[in-house]
């Protein structure tokens, strides 16, 4: 554990909770199991539908017993609850919207030749956000009891995207933990909540660019049988009011709620030139007490922020999913207010900054100050989270894919999903025609996926490489002799779908739900200006021509490392909110472009005054308005996808 980290007493967190088995644990232990065995084909013919359990030898063997036969068979799609569907369609849904978002709002970015849609009409550009979302709402119909899917949640009106995605979320709430973790749940709500107070404003922002028309973005409103959100009104406390036992997990929760909601009122009542340290007095002593049971420093927000998470992980090891919701959404809603704040005085947090002010209000706001140990337990949460959705994506969509492929392949974007199965038809062509037999190795993106510390990725790729056993796809020896032709063909069908499926599914959630870190110091120009931003600042390297060139849009001379920030949305010079990265990259003579995760974000851009190394060439560079402002950008968030990103040109394929 790293040092400093904080390890919760679950004795002291938990002490009337015991240790819940739930019902997916037995199936994610079956799952992992799987990759012990060959692959069971599933498929029908002529009506009927058969299982078989290919031999592991060249010899025939006599036909399994009843007990080792069940053993090995696969999950169906019906093991994992009635909500397995929608439960698939919210994280793509949000993706896809997502890349649409991209895309409308980088419309007049440079070119790009991986890019073929061409936006900035409203007809065409909502036949695209339809389609993006109908395997969605195939999903969520099928979710809903009676004529409710189509009265509540109609195709194809813009007005009722956003609610309908709440709905879902809501129904697959009462799902957790019975059918889906709640680490994954968690997950979700994280994407859900910047997807629903971000992502859908910046989008709806350009198509009223696009056709004023306010009817066409009146928001529809959650029937009240499908709410389960119960934060909306803020309540007051008094801070004295904020020490009580913490000594279970609900309550450190409703501690932590209450503290959030007084820093609301405090934010919400500061009056301009005031006394901030009064406020911020007021602010440590609520936080205190919850920071004494965690380990966090009270005296800074940032700290409180990335350590909160500690308190959600242990709230996934219970079952009460409605206050995991609340807390959620909550402190991301206080993350955003905070960085409003800080927006709005931003000259004056930026003197802060530069002379190194210490007072309280400077300790509190300064994103400097937090602790190394805060991030890594943040990001820790963000691993649970997705371990925890590819447990139950990847071998419930590999489930699917046996039986119905359409089915599994419902919710995917269907352009790129063609996409990928014309490049990896060529390549086994390819592969074909040089007489290797072997499969190809998957693309780029899936490279990434590889890299990730998710171990049941790996898992699943195993399982993928089963299916290619050599007895399918050779015409094999063994079970192969019993069966006919047809029974070979449909056999080997199945195993591809189940293969391309599987391979794609892995290209996209590599950019699904993992949490990163946006910090960026050094020289911020908006590339468009209002839509896409830049900012980089040189680690090591040539800094003087490196940089230099790199702002002018020239390679440099030798090689440098950046810190980079990218953010494609709403962008102007205190805050991004929209789409970005912060990644570090190296630019060589001859090139500077990474291959990055993007997701949306919420950043607050203070101004640096003073001298800095990541600014060697002043505060500013060129003209005050068009020019490289020195600006500290920070903020956080999930990835949605992934895109490549020229640094020297701004062009990139965010799609």
């Amino acid at each position: 554990m790293p040092a400093g980290s904080f390890r919760p007493d679950r004795s002291v967190l938990h002490p009337q909770l015991a240790v819940r088995k739930h019902a997916f644990e037995d199936r994610v232990d079956v799952t992992r199991r799987m990759k012990l065995f060959k692959w069971c084909l599933l498929f029908s013919l002529l009506g009927a539908v058969g299982a078989f359990k290919t031999n592991t030898s060249d010899e025939e063997t006599n036909e399994p017993d009843e007990d080792e036969a069940d053993e090995e068979e696969p999950l169906a799609p019906g093991d994992y609850g009635p909500l397995g569907d929608l439960a698939l369609a919210v994280p793509l849904m949000i993706t896809n919207i997502s890349n649409l978002t991209g895309l409308l709002s980088g419309k007049n970015a440079p070119p790009d030749e991986n890019i073929t849609l061409h936006f900035g009409n409203i007809q065409s550009d909502l036949v695209v956000l339809y389609d993006k979302v109908s395997g969605f709402f195939t999903a969520l119909h099928a979710a809903m009891p009676g004529q409710d899917g189509p009265l509540y949640c109609p195709r194809n009106s813009l007005p009722h995207i956003r609610e309908c995605a709440v709905i879902a979320s809501c129904l697959l709430q009462d799902a957790v933990p019975d059918s889906f973790d709640m680490a994954m749940y968690a997950s979700y709500l994280e994407m859900l909540d910047r997807f629903v107070e971000q992502t859908w404003p910046i989008l709806e922002r350009e198509l009223l660019i696009e056709r004023p028309g306010a009817h066409m973005h009146l928001p529809a409103q959650v029937p009240e049988k499908y709410m389960c959100d119960d934060f909306g009104t803020v309540e007051t406390y008094e801070a004295s009011l904020l020490q009580e036992d913490l000594s279970s997990t609900m309550a450190m929760s409703a501690a932590m709620a209450r503290a959030t909601d007084l820093t609301h009122r405090l934010l919400d009542e500061y009056v301009a030139n005031a006394s901030m340290d009064s406020m911020v007095e007021e602010m440590q002593i609520a936080w205190k007490p919850i920071c004494q049971k965690l380990a966090c420093d009270h005296e800074n927000f940032w700290d409180i922020h990335f350590v909160s998470h500690l308190q959600t992980m242990a709230l996934t090891e219970t079952n009460a999913a409605s206050t995991l919701r609340r807390e959620v959404r909550k402190r991301l809603r206080l993350e955003r207010r905070v960085k409003s704040f800080m927006a709005q005085h931003r000259e004056r947090f930026g003197h802060m900054l530069a002379y190194q002010s210490h007072g309280r209000a400077s300790r509190f706001f300064d994103y400097d100050r937090k602790s190394k140990s805060s991030v890594e337990t943040w990001k820790r949460y963000g691993q649970k989270g997705k371990d925890a959705m590819m447990e139950f994506v990847m071998p419930y969509t590999t489930a699917l894919a046996r039986i119905n492929e359409t089915r599994a392949t419902l919710c995917f974007d269907q352009v790129e999903y063609r996409k990928f199965q014309e490049e990896e038809d060529q390549i086994e062509r390819t592969r074909a025609m040089r007489g290797d037999p072997q499969v190809a190795p998957v693309a780029r993106a899936l490279l990434t996926a590889r890299e990730s510390s998710v171990q049941y990725q790996q898992d699943m790729e195993e399982l993928i490489a089963d299916a290619e056993d050599e007895q399918v796809a050779r015409g094999g020896k063994g079970f192969f002799k019993k069966v006919g032709k047809a029974v070979k063909k449909a056999a080997k069908t199945v195993v591809k779908a189940v293969k391309t499926v599987g391979k794609f599914l892995l290209t996209l959630f590599a950019c699904i739900g993992d949490l990163f870190e946006f910090v960026t110091t050094g020289y911020a120009k908006d590339i468009v200006p209002g839509n896409i931003a830049f900012g980089a600042g040189v680690t090591v390297g040539d800094m003087a021509t490196g940089l230099v060139n790199l702002i002018n849009g020239k390679s440099p001379v030798t090689w440098i490392s950046i810190d980079m920030g990218f953010a494609v949305g709403l962008t102007y010079k205190a805050v991004w909110a929209g789409f970005g990265v912060g990644v570090g990259a190296s630019c060589s003579v001859s090139a500077c472009a990474a291959y990055v995760s993007v997701g949306v974000l919420g950043t607050v851009n203070l101004p640096m005054y003073a001298p800095t190394i990541f600014c060697p060439f002043g505060p500013m560079i060129g003209d005050p308005v068009t020019g490289f402002e020195c600006t500290q950008v920070m903020g956080g968030s999930i990835s949605a996808f992934c895109c490549n990103f020229n640094m020297l040109t701004g062009k990139n394929d965010c799609r």
